[in-house]
């Protein structure tokens, strides 16, 4: 059975006082990485959103997490055939759109990942330099980039 690997934008789920949790984390269990590596003091709190790295999601996870609004992919492939244990698997599901990283966005996607992420709260110069010109991977490290240069939560507590 084939599985995906993705980035994601997602936000903190703080729900647990003295707990943070990545959204896709509680949704879809998997392997994930907060690959913009905040450390919790450290979390932007305006807008909630960061970009994780998941490993080893089903064909059911990839198509669910790429239709739920919560969440924003930003670039997903099929992984190699891996010879470690299998995690728990969702519900087969028809085969989930797969978005290379090294491949570029057509104006329609590129349309739709701004409007996504509008709708988490990120727009402006936060997306000015994302564009279909570029690979999907060049936008997710960009837009990584500026997302971990934003004011840190225990910054704006001090302003």
């Amino acid at each position: 059975m084939a599985t995906y690997r993705c980035e994601v934008v997602t936000p903190w789920n703080t729900d647990t006082p003295g707990f943070n949790y990545q959204g896709t984390e509680l949704d879809y269990p998997a392997i994930w990485t907060d690959v913009t590596e905040q450390p919790d003091e450290n979390l932007i709190p305006d807008p909630n959103a960061f970009v994780s790295r998941g490993e080893r999601l089903s064909e059911a996870q990839m198509t669910a997490l790429e239709a739920d609004t919560r969440y924003v992919v930003l670039w997903s492939e099929e992984e190699p055939a891996q010879t470690l244990l299998p995690l728990r698997q969702g519900q087969p599901a028809s085969a989930a759109e797969v978005k290379p990283p090294t491949g570029k966005p057509n104006a329609a996607e590129h349309g739709k990942l701004v409007s996504d992420l509008a709708r988490l709260g990120i727009s402006g110069q936060l997306v000015a330099d994302l564009a279909s010109s570029k690979t999907r991977r060049a936008n997710a490290d960009l837009l990584r980039a500026k997302l971990k240069a934003l004011p840190k939560a225990k910054d704006k507590e001090k302003a």
